[in-house]
């Protein structure tokens, strides 16, 4: 992912937006240089059409982790808490 692009497709984003109501999520793992060096972002659905047109840098994720190892627990977390404010 180059120049904080996100390279959604149209049928993504339409998806997305559709299902914006829903718990609907995007997750990203960016890498930074090295293949170890990473960050994982989490957005909601609703955010597909500004993460495609303004990317990574101006869209701000619900949550973004970067300690390793992943922790798998605090993004299923964050989506059953936050998907049920919807």
């Amino acid at each position: 992912m180059s120049g904080q692009k996100v390279p959604l497709s149209s049928h993504q984003i339409s998806f997305l937006t559709r299902h914006q109501h829903a718990s609907a999520w995007v997750l990203i793992k960016a890498h930074i240089g090295k293949q170890k060096d990473y960050k994982v972002f989490l957005y909601r659905g609703a955010q597909a059409i500004a993460l495609f047109e303004d990317g990574l840098r101006n869209t701000k994720p619900v949550v973004m982790l970067k300690e390793k190892p992943l922790m798998w627990d605090k993004i299923f977390e964050v989506i059953k808490n936050v998907g049920s404010d919807s």
